[in-house]
């Protein structure tokens, strides 16, 4: 399993409204993300849950939208934040990635179970292996798992 890091979703909400990084410089510490492989920030954006990732394996920043949107200024804040903590030349290179080849949602109220699919089978390193038809048995899924503490 991957070293990972997850934002709390309040996050890139603060990030999007500080304009000096003053709004998230005590969220965590440099440390805290020394060594991972992977983090990963939940984007919401007002009615819609997308995820983003940073990859220290694969050295990029990635988009994961089940709508299959872009959000370009997402990303590049998110790497001028990753410049700020530790230094700009080593994001420099970093190229920004829009994941089409993945599950998508077929309505407009399952975002935030596809976004939480993504940062588990991420995190995890395993394929997307979901599909719309499967939301309602992974929705309580979900439900077991918070109610036990306890990923199944």
């Amino acid at each position: 399993m991957s070293s990972v890091f997850a934002f709390n979703t309040f996050f890139y909400l603060k990030l999007l409204s500080s304009t000096d990084y003053s709004g998230v410089r005590r969220w965590v510490n440099r440390k805290e993300l020394l060594n991972k492989d992977l983090i990963l920030v939940p984007i919401h954006m007002g009615a819609h849950w997308c995820l983003a990732t940073v990859d220290f394996r694969f050295h990029q920043f990635c988009y994961y939208d089940s709508l299959l949107g872009d959000n370009g200024k997402c990303l590049q804040l998110l790497k001028d934040y990753m410049g700020h903590k530790f230094s700009s030349t080593t994001f420099s290179n970093w190229p920004f990635v829009f994941c089409k080849d993945i599950p998508q949602q077929l309505n407009g109220s399952d975002c935030g179970i596809f976004m939480c699919m993504y940062a588990r089978h991420l995190s995890e390193r395993t394929p997307f292996l979901f599909t719309q038809s499967d939301i309602n048995v992974i929705r309580k899924l979900i439900v077991i798992e918070v109610l036990n503490k306890k990923l199944l």
